[in-house]
This record gives C-alpha cells, sequence and structure tokens, in this order.
C-alpha cells in the first residue's frame, strides 16, 4: 500500500493490518484486530465477516490443541483461543476438557472419531468383482 494512502486515513492503514493478518493467518494477531479494534471491526463486518472469521479461527485452535497436547498452560490457550485466561478456561470446561486450578493447566480430551462400519464381504466381492470385469474390457 502506498504510504501516502495509509497516512491520509488511519481507518485505511488498520484495516490493510486486518487484512494482512487474514492473509497470513496470524491467529494471535487476527484477534487482536478483529476484537479490540473498533475501526477494524466495522470493516471486517462489512467485508471479512469476522463473527464467522473469528469462529472459524479459534476451531482451528481448538482442533489443534485436542490432537496436539495432552495438557497445556491456561496462558498458552488464551493466546491461541483468542481470548482472556477466565473466557479461556470457560471455553475449555464447555468443550468438556479439564482443568487443573493449582497449576493453571487445561487438560484437553483428544477427540473421537466416529465408529467406522466396515463395509460387508458380499460389497467388498461384488466391487472386486467389478473391478476386475472393468480391466478385463
Amino acid at each position: 500500500m502506498p504510504p501516502a494512502t495509509s497516512a491520509e486515513d488511519m481507518r485505511v492503514n488498520i484495516n490493510w493490518g486486518a487484512v494482512m493478518r487474514t492473509w497470513s493467518r496470524s491467529g494471535n494477531r487476527e484477534y487482536k484486530c478483529i476484537q479490540y479494534n473498533k475501526y477494524c471491526i466495522e470493516y471486517c463486518l462489512l467485508h471479512l465477516k469476522s463473527r464467522k472469521k473469528l469462529y472459524n479461527v479459534r476451531q482451528r485452535a481448538i482442533d489443534l490443541v485436542a490432537r496436539a497436547y495432552t495438557s497445556i498452560s491456561a496462558d498458552d490457550f488464551a493466546q491461541l483461543f483468542g481470548a482472556n485466561v477466565e473466557e479461556a478456561v470457560l471455553a475449555a470446561k464447555g468443550f468438556g476438557w479439564g482443568y487443573d486450578e493449582p497449576t493453571h493447566m487445561i487438560l484437553p480430551s483428544p477427540r473421537v472419531p466416529p465408529p467406522h462400519t466396515p463395509t460387508p464381504s458380499e460389497e467388498q466381492l461384488r466391487r472386486l468383482a467389478d473391478y476386475v470385469s472393468f480391466l478385463e474390457n
């Protein structure tokens, strides 16, 4: 963005920063821009649909924490989640995760994938026969 344009209007500069953070997917900086900047919120509500974006970013953080951590400090989770520590702890409890008060550690439980129903033998045999007949023709 040309320096003259950013110097003219503070909103343009702030909105440009919001777009760049969204594009680079830098979660923590994205949260701060979307939540705490009134100019950015005006812009995001119109152009980036910030509430949905915020939800998607938070969902990615939750999925990451659930898959990658057996325990994480409340401060670190709050930073990934884009909220203060109290809100992050309440959210973690809402997901059914544990919270150890003395150590301030959140204990995420891994998401259990839906059970896979095996394909019946007859169905597998039919698919194999179809594939063999395809190869023969």
